[in-house]
Formats: structure tokens, C-alpha cells, sequence
């Protein structure tokens, strides 16, 4: 997942391959990126802090994990 600004979030789904086994998030580095729980179960949504790179782990209750890789970049523009 890429962000060119620190202007909007994005949101993903995930699921289990156990349907009954709840599902969390979190980032390794909230100081780039963010992720809450959406309202819907499997549902979140990541936040661009500054940029840099973090990985956010999804994890089921049975002790499923998948990682997603975010990449946060800025442009700045000089006019003269």
C-alpha cells in the first residue's frame, strides 16, 4: 500500500481462513502509519503519518498472520 500526501486514509479487508476467529491490526511504526478497525469485521483502515515505510500485521485469534508493507512519501514544491 503507497501514499503519495499525508492527506487521506485507505482502507483493506481481510479474512481468516477460520471464519470464527475475530481479527486485529496494528503497525510496527505508528509514528509513519496508523491502523484502526473499520465497522465492519475485517475491515481497517490505514492513515499516513510522515513519511517513511512500516509494516502493519493483521492477526486472527488462532494465530494467523499477514504482514502489509506501507510506504508513505511527500513531494514538496518550490515555486519561485
Amino acid at each position: 500500500m503507497s501514499f503519495n500526501s499525508l492527506a487521506q486514509a485507505m482502507g483493506f479487508y481481510a479474512t481468516s481462513s477460520n471464519a470464527e476467529s475475530a481479527l486485529s491490526a496494528t503497525s510496527d511504526n505508528p509514528a509513519v502509519a496508523t491502523v484502526a478497525a473499520g465497522a465492519l469485521p475485517g475491515e481497517f483502515t490505514v492513515t499516513p503519518v510522515v513519511a517513511g515505510t512500516c509494516t502493519v500485521t493483521v492477526s486472527d485469534t488462532t494465530g494467523g498472520s499477514a504482514t502489509l508493507v506501507v510506504t508513505v512519501t511527500t513531494f514538496s514544491l518550490t515555486v519561485n
